[in-house]
């Protein structure tokens, strides 16, 4: 049974409170003192949120001070104010009189200006490079950084990095590749990351991967992959293509056995989601006219509620299950 220890613990109380003798002030005071935040969780929150905040201001700040003094600026001012930052960072977040939380933003700000560098060096001396060595040469420079932290953050961040540079290496070296087929190695490389994330850090660094961060690169390969099965549906494909609809096809089960395995409906919901729209594209593909809009509007409307539905009638499953 994959349950949450907080989800676990609200159903104890809740099956102590409704079935068993436990009065209604002592569930109150269970759920107050395990479940809801007390002024720690609340102040541990804030020290998250406003350093986050505050790395965020000053690269922000960082960013327009040489947008708005860049004429101003000799090159090697440019050059020594963003390496002193820099170091500083790095400096910072390899310091072990700094608190762990602190050293794994500050070095996910070093991997931010670290791009920042690249993009002040390749402006001053004009080394001609397009946007895919940008990214790439960012992405190789911050490769170490990523691999030696465990923090979900610069994880995601890396992998965002990654995105870009492979759909920019589509658009300026591969142009003639197909839409459906560029859409679908964005949306592969989503899913090695979550199978990635899933092995090496619990093997190697001993490092919890949140849901969040799953979730959010769930969302990511589920809309490359609806964005390329509605492409293929408009515009046709390639050779490719029904290895390319097979392979979502099995990344898509995979998903929800995921879920299944995991007890969590967020990954059978989110196959269900990216099936509806794409079956409703597929149905304005044939027509688009007022008929066939309403019939959509009508499909996805039963469909949203069936999936909702169905939804709460496993997690009903997976809760009974569980007492």
């Amino acid at each position: 049974m994959h349950m949450s220890g907080r989800h676990q613990r609200r159903r104890q109380i809740h099956l102590l409170g409704t079935h068993g003798d436990m009065s209604k002030p002592a569930a109150l005071h269970l759920l107050q003192r395990f479940l809801y935040p007390g002024t720690t969780a609340w102040m541990h929150f804030l020290r998250y949120i406003l350093l986050a905040l505050g790395l965020g201001f000053l690269l922000a700040g960082i960013v327009f001070f040489f947008a708005y003094n860049w004429a101003d600026l000799h090159r090697f001012a440019k050059l020594g104010i963003i390496g002193g930052l820099l170091l500083i960072s790095v400096m910072i977040s390899l310091s072990s009189s700094q608190l762990l939380r602190v050293r794994r933003w500050f070095l996910l700000a070093a991997t931010i200006l670290t791009g920042t560098m690249l993009g002040v060096y390749g402006q001053i001396y004009q080394t001609g490079a397009d946007t895919f060595d940008f990214f790439l040469t960012w992405t190789a420079f911050t490769l170490c950084w990523a691999v030696a932290a465990r923090f979900p953050f610069l994880w995601l961040g890396y992998i965002s990095l990654l995105n870009i540079t492979l759909l920019t290496w589509l658009s300026q070296r591969k142009p003639e590749l197909q839409t459906l087929t560029a859409l679908f190695l964005p949306g592969i490389l989503n899913g090695i990351a979550i199978w990635i994330s899933l092995r090496w850090p619990a093997r190697f660094s001993n490092t919890t991967i949140p849901n969040w961060y799953l979730q959010i690169l769930g969302m990511a390969a589920a809309g490359f992959y609806t964005l390329a099965a509605l492409n293929g549906i408009y515009n046709g494909g390639d050779a490719w293509a029904p290895l390319i609809y097979s392979l979502i096809s099995i990344q898509s089960l995979i998903f929800i056995y995921f879920g299944i395995k995991r007890h969590s409906i967020f990954w059978p919901a989110l196959v269900g989601l990216a099936l509806i729209v794409v079956i409703a594209g597929a149905l304005l593909k044939i027509s688009g006219d007022a008929f066939m809009m309403l019939a959509v509007s009508l499909f996805v409307a039963a469909a949203v509620a069936g999936l909702v539905a169905g939804m709460a009638l496993l997690q009903k499953k997976w809760e009974n299950g569980a007492r």
